[in-house]
């Protein structure tokens, strides 16, 4: 009989490890500017929440990177400045625990204890913060905020 053959796929470099950086640090480059047109925190968050996933999505691509492990800490810094606003879109909670996720994935655990652990538990309270909320406030809320 014939026996059957399974391919292994080969591997491919990562091209993007290159140039990653110069995305995700061209995406954070003056945020905090003022604008006229742009207020991130309080009137455009839809462009906030878009920013956070972008960034976190580029942190995701670049995964295998030299540089993730310091742009995920670099994400964590970001993030962490909106945590501390009370009154937040949906969207752009969703977006940090998107992107909150993302840097757990790809940090190495050394960094996950050492150097990034302050800012992971400090985003965990909030988010635990945000479903005491939620639960107490309207399930249907929830579930959606959860899943």
């Amino acid at each position: 009989g014939l026996i059957p053959t399974t391919r292994v796929p080969m591997g491919k470099e990562n091209k993007f490890n290159a140039v990653c950086g110069n995305f995700f640090y061209a995406l954070m480059n003056q945020y905090d500017k003022e604008l006229r047109t742009l207020n991130l925190a309080e009137e455009d968050t839809l462009v906030l929440g878009r920013l956070i996933y972008t960034l976190g999505v580029v942190l995701h691509c670049a995964g295998n990177s030299p540089l993730a492990p310091n742009m995920g800490k670099t994400l964590l810094d970001f993030v962490r400045v909106f945590t501390d606003i009370y009154v937040l879109d949906e969207y752009v909670k969703q977006s940090i625990l998107f992107s909150t996720s993302i840097v757990a994935q790809i940090s190495p655990v050394a960094a996950m204890t050492a150097e990034i652990y302050p800012q992971i538990m400090d985003i965990r309270l909030w988010a635990e913060e945000l479903l005491t909320e939620a639960i107490s406030a309207d399930t249907t809320k929830t579930c959606c905020l959860c899943s």
